[in-house]
């Protein structure tokens, strides 16, 4: 979004487990639009790890392991 000539990068969040009553839109402002289009990147790459700690199943133990303990 560009406003005034600075360029804002707007957070959406979506609750699932309940609605999220706020109207409010957290803004990142910056000065250029690389700048923009880079903090859009890295915010979306936090998010891309965050769901896939959520998602990661952790492996089985060795069975001979539990023997030898």
């Amino acid at each position: 979004m560009i406003t005034n000539g600075r360029y804002y990068v707007s957070l959406f969040r979506v609750e699932e487990r309940e609605p999220y009553s706020s109207n409010k839109t957290p803004q990142v402002r910056c000065d250029c639009r690389s700048t923009a289009q880079k903090v859009a990147q890295q915010i979306n790459y936090a998010k891309n790890l965050s769901d896939e700690q959520i998602m990661f199943v952790p492996p089985l133990p060795d069975f001979d392991d539990q023997y030898y303990v």
